[in-house]
């Protein structure tokens, strides 16, 4: 049970983390993640009587916390962020369910291989000590089996964490060592370059190089590109499967009935558009009831899929697999 192995920040990197906080926290709701990394320490240091690096931690989280509140919102982003995670959990929105509810089969199915897999390194290569679980990267595991949005960030730091906490192949680097500043210099080139060259800039001009199933440069199952554009020309209210409200907000001018901020609709609103999806024969009226002259729909969203196909009331405009587009013809 020792964790002399962890070492101080330094003032130089206390000042580095507060200004990662303070962009994290201009760019995503999961800012949170920083300071959590730094709280998980605390009790394994406490056990260790570690009283130096406690203090060390403590200042370290203060600065970060008082860098969430450098944002237009202030304090309220803390609550913001905490409140969408309790109602998108409570609404069970498919990403926020746990991993073993497997609704993302691949990405449940590749947690778990990976979960198991570091579990048997540490059992049979590692003797588990109160230092390898002091590392932060547990925290983000436990997060996994959570929700299977929180596994991004697992394997995100997982190859990190397996280098230098399971291989110890920091051993092996060196500030002073030119073999290791021009292998660190190859691997920030090799990721800026797979960063430019995977950007939807560039990747729409080379994907023709690209195995079919990799040619597409947005995710299809949360942009339709071609249905986008027909959109930004042809005005009618939208009925969206959820995955697609976040771009429609950004691509056309339309009306669209929900979106990935979750907080912002009422439990009514989520009830009608879980209604409609699961059980459109009986919801009928939703359409007229919200002057509806476009239905978006995800080929997830089967039952509304297929009661689209067989309505005479409604006509295909477009087929951009895995979205469809049909015309309420009232």
């Amino acid at each position: 049970m020792n964790v002399n192995r962890s070492t101080r920040i330094s003032f130089k990197n206390i000042i580095l983390l507060s200004l990662i906080e303070v962009i994290w926290v201009n760019l995503h709701g999961s800012f949170l993640i920083l300071p959590l990394m730094l709280i998980w320490q605390l009790p394994f240091l406490l056990l260790n009587k570690n009283f130096n690096l406690i203090l060390n931690r403590i200042i370290a989280l203060i600065a970060v916390l008082a860098m969430t509140l450098v944002n237009p919102f202030g304090w309220r982003s803390i609550s913001y962020t905490w409140q969408t995670a309790l109602i998108s959990k409570a609404r069970n929105f498919d990403e926020w369910l746990p991993t073993h509810y497997f609704d993302y089969a691949f990405q449940s199915a590749y947690f778990y291989i990976f979960a198991m897999s570091i579990l048997g390194i540490i059992l049979f290569r590692k003797k588990a000590s109160l230092s390898l679980f002091s590392d932060p990267f547990f925290l983000l595991w436990l997060s996994g089996f959570v929700a299977v949005r929180n596994t991004f960030f697992i394997f995100l730091v997982l190859p990190i964490f397996t280098f230098n906490e399971l291989y110890d192949f920091k051993t092996m680097a060196s500030k002073n060592n030119a073999k290791s500043k021009v292998f660190n210099a190859l691997i920030i080139l090799l990721l800026a370059a797979s960063i430019v060259l995977l950007s939807p800039f560039y990747k729409n001009k080379s994907s023709f190089v690209l195995p079919q199933d990799l040619q597409p440069v947005f995710d299809l199952n949360t942009h339709a590109p071609k249905i986008s554009e027909y959109l930004k020309t042809n005005n009618g209210r939208v009925f969206n499967s959820w995955s697609y409200g976040s771009s429609l907000a950004l691509t056309q001018p339309n009306f669209y009935f929900i979106d990935t901020r979750n907080i912002i609709f009422s439990d009514e609103i989520v009830k009608e558009y879980k209604d409609f999806v699961r059980f459109p024969e009986l919801n009928e009226g939703i359409p007229d009831r919200y002057e509806v002259s476009y239905v978006m729909v995800n080929k997830q969203d089967l039952a509304l899929l297929t009661w689209l196909q067989q309505s005479a009331r409604f006509e295909l405009v477009l087929d951009e697999d895995p979205a469809y587009l049909y015309k309420y013809l009232k």
